[in-house]
C-alpha cells in the first residue's frame, strides 16, 4: 500500500497554512487522478474554493498572471 499525504495536506497542513497572513491562495494538485482544488483569501479574510475536474478547465493563478488548463499540468501523467 503507498502512502499518501493527501488527508494531512488537506487537513491539518491547509488549516495551519490559512493562519499565515500573507498567503493568498494555496493550490492542491492530486498526483493520482485529473483533480485541482485552489483556495483564495478574499478581501475579508474568507477562503473562496475552486475544484477542476476537467482536462479543458483552465486554473488562472491572478497573482502572476498565469493561465493553465489541467490538461497541459497532467500531460505526459495521464
Amino acid at each position: 500500500m503507498e502512502c499518501s499525504t493527501e488527508d494531512y495536506d488537506t487537513g491539518k497542513k491547509f488549516f495551519y497554512n490559512m493562519q499565515i497572513e500573507s498567503l493568498k491562495a494555496y493550490i492542491m494538485i492530486d498526483s493520482v487522478k485529473m483533480f485541482i482544488r485552489t483556495g483564495r483569501k478574499q478581501a475579508d479574510n474568507a477562503w473562496r474554493f475552486e475544484e477542476y475536474k476537467e482536462k479543458t478547465d483552465a486554473m488562472c493563478i491572478n497573482s502572476i498572471g498565469f493561465t493553465v488548463t489541467l490538461q497541459d499540468i497532467y500531460e505526459g501523467v495521464m
